[in-house]
This record gives structure tokens, sequence and C-alpha cells, in this order.
């Protein structure tokens, strides 16, 4: 079954139209130079002088057509593109043959070129134009050969000509055939990239599902240690409604000044779960390393494995900043976090330290826990998809997988360290303030 010819769209033939251009001024130049070196030197060809116009008259049309190209902006018509093509060659095959016949005709060098226009016309026009292009070659040179009393053509002439035309008509034929097929070639790539593109979208759009999910279980599970937070200041302030109630005329500036302070304790526990509940945008900001930290170890601190585990801050003063999304990094940083803690399980005097730093101009934030440790084989599986060492029930395997994908993101890596019984450290190296990628 032979496939249709894929019709040439306007945003291909305008540039083709262009190149087409370049390739004219280098031609037209060749052409004066050649024949003044010719007249001066070389002395072939008797014409040069009308040779050298020539080569002027395709430096001066081809200015023309220049300043005729429409910009792409302007949207041209398929039909007027056409035209222009139309001209382009049926311009150049006028020249060309004038140069034949004043060269030698059948001996002239630049028969060759007549084939080099048969592959322009077959990149710039339809299949059935680039075969009128032929003909149209062989008309003109015919003409030129009756002008200068060379037709009828004689005995030796006939199988030339005859040769000739079907040379140039396979050169249609094979330069058809190839431009069509790398046509084709070009359109499965384009509708390729673009199903490539919307499936980059989708996954984008899952794996932000997925971290929201990963969140929503990391709020369910310090659900209750943010209960008890918020219900210490909540008592405090129902002891002073009480009070109140009883004896109105002890509403003292002490009295308000704890009041004042309990609710701004409470306010402060909503605002730091709502901002890290929130799903958030992609908008980069300059964010300091050990504020980070402190932050994400707030909200860790809701979560009642914590309360089975000492937490403890080792900040470098010169951590300095980071060019990334906040959200996305205090997603990976409570991730790695809860992973220790669930890594604790078991444990005696569990410890988990959460440390910044700067190494080799990266800073850093790492995560170190005095638990079993990890080994080889399940080193080399952490970041992949639904692997999990924890119980049934207990994890899907996603969390250390998004957070890979997060920070590779970001532009940082993650690195491990970690042995059997030596516990385990997870570093996440980014760039200093800066959004590129690691080397």
């Amino acid at each position: 079954m032979t496939l249709p010819t894929p019709k040439r769209p306007t945003g291909q033939l305008l540039p083709h139209l262009r190149w087409f251009i370049q390739l004219r001024w280098l031609a037209g130049l060749a052409v004066v130079a050649g024949s003044f070196a010719d007249g001066l030197w070389m002395h072939r060809y008797v014409a040069w002088q009308a040779m050298a116009t020539v080569g002027g008259a395709i430096l001066a049309y081809n200015a023309v057509l220049r300043l005729l190209l429409p910009s792409p902006k302007s949207q041209p018509h398929r039909a007027g593109l056409l035209a222009m093509a139309w001209a382009h060659i049926g311009l150049d095959l006028l020249c060309l043959t004038a140069l034949v016949v004043w060269t030698g005709s059948s001996q002239s060098p630049f028969l060759g070129l007549y084939l080099l226009h048969m592959v322009f016309a077959s990149l710039l026009m339809p299949r059935f134009m680039a075969y009128l292009a032929a003909l149209l070659a062989l008309a003109l040179l015919a003409l030129g050969w009756w002008l200068q009393g060379g037709w009828p053509l004689d005995a030796m002439d006939r199988p030339l000509l005859a040769g000739w035309a079907l040379t140039l008509f396979v050169t249609v034929y094979l330069a058809n055939h190839i431009v069509s097929g790398l046509r084709r070639s070009h359109h499965r790539l384009r509708r390729r990239n673009r199903r490539i593109r919307r499936l980059a979208a989708e996954l984008r759009r899952h794996q932000q599902a997925m971290l929201q999910r990963e969140k929503m279980a990391a709020l369910g599970q310090m659900a209750a240690g943010v209960v008890h937070e918020i219900n210490n200041p909540l008592a405090s302030l129902d002891s002073h409604v009480q009070l109140l109630e009883r004896q109105p005329q002890r509403l003292g500036p002490d009295a308000l000044a704890t009041i004042r302070q309990q609710l701004n304790r409470i306010q402060s526990i909503v605002q730091r779960m709502t901002e890290f509940a929130h799903p958030g945008g992609k908008m980069a900001d300059r964010v300091a390393v050990n504020d980070l930290a402190h932050h994400v170890a707030e909200i860790a601190r809701f979560d009642p494995r914590c309360k089975r585990a000492a937490l403890t801050l080792n900040l470098d003063p010169h951590a300095g900043h980071v060019h990334v999304c906040r959200q996305a990094l205090e997603q990976v940083m409570l991730n790695l976090l809860l992973n220790a803690f669930d890594a604790l399980d078991g444990t005696p005097d569990p410890r988990v330290e959460l440390s910044t730093g700067v190494r080799d101009g990266w800073p850093f934030l790492a995560v170190a826990d005095n638990g079993p440790g990890i080994d080889d084989p399940t080193k080399a599986r952490l970041f992949e998809p639904f692997f999990t060492t924890k119980p049934i029930g207990k994890g899907v395997g996603l969390g250390l997988s998004i957070s890979y994908s997060l920070v590779s993101s970001l532009g940082g890596k993650i690195e491990v360290q970690s042995a059997p019984g030596r516990g385990a450290r997870f570093s996440v190296l980014l760039p200093a303030d800066s959004p590129a990628q690691p080397a």
C-alpha cells in the first residue's frame, strides 16, 4: 500500500525558501567571479561578459525575492508561497539555461545544476509541480539549443536529450520519495513528542497527587500530637475564662497577656500545619537552610513517634541559603524524619539528629539515626517506587521515591550512608542559592 504524500505545511516551506535564497547569494557570486576569472585569465568562453551579467542578474532578482519574502509572523498563505517557489525555480532555470548554452550546451559544466534544481523543486513543491518543473527545464534547454541553431537535433544529440530528460524525471521521483519519507518520519516524531509531553504532564499530575496523599497521611499520623499541643493552651484559656466568670473584676493586664499568648500559640500550630498541608505551587524562593530545619523539626514534634525518640538539632550557622520550592523541601525532610522514627522502633536509647552544613560548596540538610542501619541490597533499591521494608499497612514505598524525584527537580541530590548495626544518614544536598543541576 502506498502512503499518501503529506502536505507540505507553510511552516516548512517558508524556511526552505529562506535557505534557498542564502544559497543563491553564493551561486550568483560564484558565477560573477568565475566569469571574470575566465575573461581575464583562462579565456575558455567567448561570452564571459554575458555570463557575468547573468551572475549579476541572479544577485539582483535574489535581492528582490528576499524583500518579497513574507515574515513568519504574517502567516502567509500557502498559495502565495508556492507562487514564490515557482518564481525561484523558473528564474534559476532561465539563467541556468543561458549559462549552459554559452558554455557548450551538451558539453557544458553547468548541466549538472539542472539535477540540483530538481531536488530543490521536490523540496519546495508538491510532486506534480516538481514534474512540471522538470518539463520546464527540458523546454528551456530545447529553446536554448534552438536559439543557438542546434535544433533540430542530429542523431548523436537525440539520445543525449532523451537520456537527460529521463535523468531529470528520475531525479524528481527519487527526491520526492526521499523527501516524503523524511517528512512522514518528521510527522511521526512530532506526534510521538506530543504524546510524550502529554504523558509527562499526566505523570506530573499523578506525582503531585501522590505527594499530597503522602502529606495527608503524615498529617493523619500527627493528628494526635496536634490535638495534644492545642489542648494545652485551650486548657489554660478555659481556666482563665472560668476565673473571669466567677470574678470579672480580676481581669487585668497579666490575664489578658496570658490569653493572648495562648491564642498566638494555637494560631501558630494551626498555621504551621496549614502551610504544610496546602498543595502549594512550584514557585522557587530563597530559603534559609537553618530556618527550614527549625520549621520541619517543629512540625515533626507533633508526631507521636517523635515522643519516643530524642530529636536534636545540629545547625551550622554558615549553612546559608538555597533557591528551592520551600514546601517541596519541607515534604522531603519531614518524610526522612518520619522514616528515621520508624526505623528506631525497638532500638534502645533512640536518637535522631537533624543537621545542616556545607559540603564542597553545596548546602545540605541531613537526618541521622542510631537504628539498625541498611544493608547494601536494600540501599540499592531505596528509591524504587513501591519498595518498602515496613510491614504491610505501614507504608506503600512511595515516600523515598517521591522525595528523590522532588530533590532532583530542585536541582539537588540525596546521599545515603548506612551499614547494618550502625544507623543511617540521609543527606539532601542543594545548590547554593541557585537552581543549577549537580554535576
